[in-house]
């Protein structure tokens, strides 16, 4: 006969079980699609590494910063990631649940490449992306 002390630990089995499977899936690495869309030579910047961002209209403050025109970019399909002196070679992320559904946080991985005198151009399909803060490295640079 199945107590409700039995019954109470079944369930709390159950839900942990649960969390685990959330957790572990939560935690898998995906990559996220991206296209070469052009490089442009800018003026020398004083940066030491690799850095990026995203662009969601072409009137972002930062697209002024380093000069770049994105006039023929269709801003309502795809936002753009600006890489600031090095290609990227791939863009990892975990897609997270509640309440950030829809956004990525990614990991960026240039190329061992560096030359401040150029910003590579990628597009990305409209999606919600930003840099994972939890692990402060969002940034990494391969040989």
């Amino acid at each position: 006969m199945i107590t409700n002390y039995t019954k109470t630990i079944y369930i709390v089995i159950f839900i942990a079980l649960i969390c685990i499977i959330l957790i572990f899936l939560s935690l898998k690495q995906s990559t996220l699609d991206f296209t070469f869309y052009k490089d442009q030579k800018v003026e020398t910047l004083d940066i030491t590494k690799p850095y990026w961002f995203l662009v969601k209209t072409p009137k972002s403050d930062q697209l002024a910063t380093i000069n770049v025109d994105l006039k023929e970019v269709d801003f309502t399909k795809n936002n753009v990631i600006i890489s600031v002196g090095s290609e990227i070679n791939r863009i990892v992320f975990n897609k997270k649940s509640l309440p950030f559904i829809n956004s990525h946080f990614v990991t960026v991985h240039f190329s061992g490449n560096f030359d401040k005198n150029i910003v590579y151009i990628y597009l990305i399909k409209k999606v919600e992306v930003y840099e994972d803060l939890h692990y402060m490295n969002t940034s990494v640079i391969e040989k």
